[in-house]
């Protein structure tokens, strides 16, 4: 394939698969919090309490609780995975030349979807609508800032 009919091509799949991994990739670094601090009871309460459907317990009550009160932690999941996009979207929009808006608008597509998904289930939130606006427009701004190519 000649390097001027690449570069106008639109990578559906390997756009939507690029958001698809900064999405992962975001949550897993959002959950990495949780799984510390339940080892953490768990290492600590486990020898304490012989019972260990109350040591679960209490370490899934803590975790819910820290997730559901803790806004920095859903900030933080939104800023890793707003970077992620961007980091993406550059690569996924290299060498598309006219195309790359609609390239990086593809990255930011699924994680945005499911903050619509989010809306739709789980009633309306500022949050999600935050979270569908930063990663629609990190996947576009990810695309401009890739460097036109030559």
């Amino acid at each position: 394939m000649s390097h001027s009919t690449f570069s106008n091509r639109i990578l559906w799949i390997r756009a939507l698969w690029n958001g698809f991994l900064a999405l992962i990739l975001g949550f897993v670094l959002y959950m990495i919090p949780g799984i510390i601090i339940g080892l953490k009871m768990g290492f600590d309460l486990g020898p304490k309490m012989k019972d260990s459907p109350e040591v679960t317990t209490q370490i899934r009550e803590t975790i819910s609780k820290m997730y559901q009160e803790n806004v920095m932690l859903m900030a933080g999941y939104i800023i890793s995975t707003c970077l992620l996009i961007l980091w993406r979207a550059r690569v996924v929009t290299k060498g598309t030349g006219d195309k790359k808006l609609i390239n990086g608008f593809l990255v930011g597509f699924i994680p945005a979807l499911l903050g619509l998904l989010f809306i739709f289930t789980k009633g309306f939130n500022l949050i999600s609508l935050v979270e569908i606006i930063v990663f629609i427009g990190s996947g576009l701004l990810g695309s401009t800032l890739q460097k036109k190519s030559t």
